[in-house]
């Protein structure tokens, strides 16, 4: 069974060379640019990993974060925010949203 991967990031060309390895590497892609409808998507297609860009501009990422935990179909299913903040306040708010924190050894 391939696993599947629901990317929501409204930059979607930032991610190409993540996407493209993904893709190469047999994992099924579905990618959506807007908060809005990643919620019924991700409930569609039931995906084994979500990946969320926290810069978007409608719902923006850990606000779709609890969104995801919130629906108990979702709920369990891994979460990686991704952002270009590397303040430990944001990456606090990420893992208060819901999202998966596993982080080598040492490292916070």
């Amino acid at each position: 069974m391939t696993t599947k991967i629901l990317v929501v990031d409204s930059k979607p060309e930032e991610m190409d060379p993540i996407l493209h390895w993904l893709q190469q590497e047999g994992y099924q892609i579905t990618l959506t640019t807007n908060g809005e409808p990643a919620i019924q998507l991700a409930e569609q297609i039931q995906p084994d990993l979500i990946f969320i860009d926290t810069a978007m501009p409608d719902v923006n990422g850990v606000e779709l974060c609890r969104l995801v935990r919130r629906t108990s179909s979702l709920a369990r299913v891994p979460i990686i925010l991704i952002s270009s903040h590397v303040e430990s306040e944001a990456r606090a708010e990420s893992i208060r949203a819901g999202a998966d924190a596993r982080c080598p050894e040492g490292r916070q």
